[in-house]
């Protein structure tokens, strides 16, 4: 990654100013209890609660420095309880963005289906559709694969590996394994000294842990780049730096795509664009509720092996590479610029709170040299959970996106369902619940 920031210092050294304490306000304690119950008794997602922790550490901060009435902080958690329940985003515009035209004198394609979007996702999918007979191209703004896709932690896990439970957390070690087999993983719970067994550099304050072994990493970099080999193998035409800017809709149907250099006219328009998802679709006039958040990770200097399996727990998660390099990320602190956000940057106050995360989980590792830090952009739907859907009216639009931090380990078999749902319009397995349709308010 051209744009990692290097840093050459150790953890211990880079944790060292994050010690600003998040306020806890009880009428927010209050909310996330009652969104804690819901999601064990199943009745919400987790990326709510998740959601939700993130959201209300940047407002209890900006409320407690405000010196917030009582009645002022119960309305600020209610509204954001009430917000977050509904599944809402941000306000979309009203307007739709004022397209750019192709150029003067631009080419023309012809395509069976055209995605917008170089990730994962897309990738597979156009793989899938070659393999049909489908002509397909593939069009991203940047370098095929560079977005969030080439840059996550590179974790591929069905809730697996080994999750740490702090003794200062609220929840024990039995709420993980009953969630998990809940839903059909395999887990067995660890007591500390068999955590420390798998990871001899954790702490002592630990009251157990969760292990599920069906994991694995990869390199998202390399990745990728077979993916995108793969796909050209099979005839997909791959347009790396070109930005759609125009979705065609006639007749009440999509007719294709215009770039500044091209249009293309095709059967069915495919957007699997992550974060930038969003404001595609609303030229198109459909309302997506897809919102861009930054992740960031650092990466260590090589050192001796410690283990082969994932690991997290403290707000981290972390894996070390075949090259002996720990590849570790975390939320940043609420004084952090906002994660809704398209910039691509990596910020000093959560580099610090992903290092002090760290070395909170695994003190042995202070020393351990911090190399570089990257960031991406994800784009997580409002629950949380993929959009995999072809829209019926218009018709010719195909949805592939809203994935939070599971796109990638996901991403090629969701690539597969809507190639499915495309080619068939039924899948192999069930889409039901990732329809758009889920995000309407009930009439």
């Amino acid at each position: 990654m051209n744009d990692a920031v290097d840093l050459g210092t150790t953890l211990g050294e880079l944790a060292r100013e994050d010690d600003r304490p998040s306020p806890r306000l009880a009428a927010f304690d209050a909310v996330e209890a009652r969104l804690a119950a819901d999601v064990r008794a199943g009745r919400l997602s987790p990326f709510v609660r998740t959601r939700f922790r993130t959201r209300a550490a940047s407002l209890q901060y900006r409320l407690a420095a405000a010196d917030a009435r009582e009645d002022e902080v119960a309305r600020a958690a209610t509204d954001l309880e009430r917000e977050l329940r509904a599944g809402a985003t941000t306000a979309l515009a009203a307007a739709r963005p004022r397209a750019r035209p192709a150029s003067a004198g631009a080419r023309t394609a012809t395509k069976d289906v055209v995605i917008v979007g170089g990730g994962i996702v897309g990738l597979a999918a156009a793989r899938q559709l070659a393999r049909a007979g489908v002509r397909v191209v593939v069009i991203e703004r940047g370098e095929i694969g560079g977005e969030a896709s080439g840059r996550n932690g590179g974790q591929i896990s069905c809730a697996g590996g080994l999750y740490v439970v702090m003794e200062s957390d609220p929840i024990d070690p039995v709420d993980v394994l009953e969630y998990r087999r809940e839903r059909g993983f395999v887990a067995e719970a660890l007591d500390a000294s068999a955590c420390r067994r798998l990871l001899p550099s954790l702490t002592d304050r630990i009251k157990g842990g969760v292990f599920s072994p069906r994991h694995g990493q990869v390199d998202p970099v390399k990745t990728m780049r077979a993916l995108a080999r793969s796909a050209r193998a099979c005839g997909v035409d791959l347009w790396s730096n070109e930005e759609v800017t125009v979705i065609d809709v006639s007749a009440g149907a999509f007719r294709g795509v215009r770039t500044p250099r091209r249009h293309v006219a095709a059967d069915v328009v495919l957007i699997a664009a992550g974060a930038w998802s969003g404001a595609l679709a609303r030229q198109a006039g459909v309302d997506l509720p897809v919102s861009p958040r930054r992740i960031q990770i650092i990466a260590s200097e090589p050192t001796e092996r410690m283990t082969d399996t994932l690991w997290g727990g403290n707000g981290l998660y972390s894996r070390q590479n075949s090259a002996g390099e720990l590849h570790f990320g975390a939320e940043g602190p609420p004084w952090d610029p906002s994660v809704e956000t398209f910039e691509r940057r990596t910020t000093e106050p959560t580099l610090r709170r992903i290092a002090r995360r760290m070395v909170e989980l695994t003190p042995g590792l202070r020393g351990l040299r911090a190399k570089r830090a990257w960031s991406g952009i994800i784009g997580p739907s409002a629950d949380g959970q993929p959009i995999i859907d072809v829209i019926e009216e218009p018709s010719g639009l195909a949805l592939a996106t809203g994935f939070g931090g599971n796109g990638f380990g996901t991403g090629p078999a969701s690539g597969e369902a809507i190639a499915e749902l495309i080619l068939t319009a039924a899948t192999s397995v069930d889409t039901t619940a990732m329809r758009l349709e889920r995000f309407r308010a009930p009439s």
